[in-house]
Order: structure tokens, then sequence, then C-alpha cells
């Protein structure tokens, strides 16, 4: 039996995660009000200071849920690995190649516009129909929710989903520094879709249809994927793959 460690204890996501690895010995930790204790993913020591506690408990695999834990264990993969620790992230190549799914894999992707400032943002979600039709956001770096804009629908928490009315989308955007986004046409129903991905395991903690499992197990094959990822999805188009991150 592996033994685990997910950090990020006080968030949902890592007992989600943890539910769905019944076969794994699981341990918690987080910055504070946890039994075992990390740094903060920003220190500069952070990786050298996770990979000895991972040592000296016998930990095998990682699943760093906060974003800074990610960027600061991008670079030190090989390292863990020298030591038998797998790092439950993608390495930066893979990462780069997730990023730039819509290239790699256009046939499968929806197009997005990337908006630079606020005045573009209005233009390009009047080009791409709305109100008529639904656009969703996303932040640059694929980073947090991916957000619907629509001023008649209520939130869809149980299938992942958030909707946000244009007024409120505008007053959280018209800010100083503009945050540089992406934005999607929606063609038909969103849905979102997580998913483990292990050496030998994968589960998926959605039910799905067999065409969309295919899909995704044929892009965790041929991006090399390793870790609990989310991917949102409209009618047969891919909009947006991405790690399960905690700001």
């Amino acid at each position: 039996m592996k033994k685990v460690l997910i950090t990020a204890a006080s968030n949902a996501n890592a007992y989600q995660l943890a539910y769905h690895l019944p076969h794994h010995e699981i341990l918690f930790a987080d910055t504070e009000g946890q039994k075992i204790i990390i740094p903060d993913g920003n220190k500069s020591s952070f990786a050298h200071e996770l990979l000895s506690l991972c040592l000296d408990l016998d930990i095998t695999l990682v699943f760093p849920l906060k974003l800074s834990e990610q960027k600061a264990l991008a670079e030190a993969k090989v390292l863990f690995e020298e030591y038998g620790i797998s790092l439950a992230l993608p390495d930066l190549i893979q990462a780069q190649k997730i990023h730039q799914l819509k290239h790699l894999h256009s046939e499968l992707s929806i197009p997005y516009e990337t908006v630079v400032d606020f005045a573009s943002f209005s233009k390009a979600i009047l080009a791409l129909g709305y109100p008529e039709k639904k656009i969703a956001i996303s932040q640059y770096e694929g980073i947090g929710d991916l957000i619907i804009i629509k001023d008649d629908v209520k939130n869809d928490f149980f299938n992942g989903l958030k909707f946000m009315p244009f007024t409120l989308a505008a007053k959280v955007l018209n800010q100083n520094p503009f945050t540089k986004i992406h934005v999607y046409p929606l063609h038909g129903n969103m849905q979102a879709v997580r998913f483990i991905k292990l050496a030998e395991d994968f589960v998926c903690l959605n039910l799905i249809s067999d065409e969309l499992k295919e899909l995704i197990q044929s892009l965790t094959t041929n991006l090399s994927l390793f870790g609990f990822y989310e991917l949102f999805y409209c009618e047969d188009k891919i909009i947006r793959l991405n790690l399960v991150t905690v700001l």
C-alpha cells in the first residue's frame, strides 16, 4: 500500500481526492491546523523541506494541491524521483503541452480569444454572440474556476459549473491591473469532469459517457498526464484541461 501525502488539507478538494484513493494510506498536510505541518509553497526551501519530510515518513506519492506548491515542485520532479518519490503533477514540458492544447489538438479543442484589457473583453464577448450565446471565461494560465457569463442562470455547484452575470463580471474585471483571460464561445451544455491519473490507475470522479472517457484516457496517454485533473467539455470539444488547484 502506497503512503500518499495530500496538501491543502483544509480544502475540500483534498478530501474529494482522498476518497477516490481507497487503496492508499493517506496523510494530510497543510501550513497550519494539521498533524503534519509543511512550509508555504513560496518559501525558497519548500521543495527540499518537503523532500526531507517525505523521506522521514516513507511517503512515495505527493499530491501538491496549492498553486504555489505546484509551481515550486514542477522543477523538482527529477530530484524527488531520485529518492523514489512521485509528484502528482506535470513536469515543465508536460505543463506547456497542456497549456497549448488548443494548438496541439485543435481538432478536439474549442478555439478561444485571449483578452488583455477590459475594452477588449467587452468587444470579444459581443463578437462571440453574447448575450444570445453563452460565453465562458477563465484565467490565462488555466488556474481557478471557469465561469459562464449568463444573466438568467443560477450556479450549478453539483456539476462543478459556476455562472456570473455580465454586470458582476464587468465590475470584477474592470480593475487595474487587468488580469489576462481567455474567452470561450459555448455551443451547447458544458460539463466539468475530474479524474485521477496515476502510473497504472485511471479514476473518473464523474459519471460520463464511454466516448468521453475514451477521449480523456487518450489525452492522458498522449500528454503523459499524472495527477489530479479537471477537464471542461462542451459538445465533443475540450474547453480547458488543468490540474485541480487551490489558490
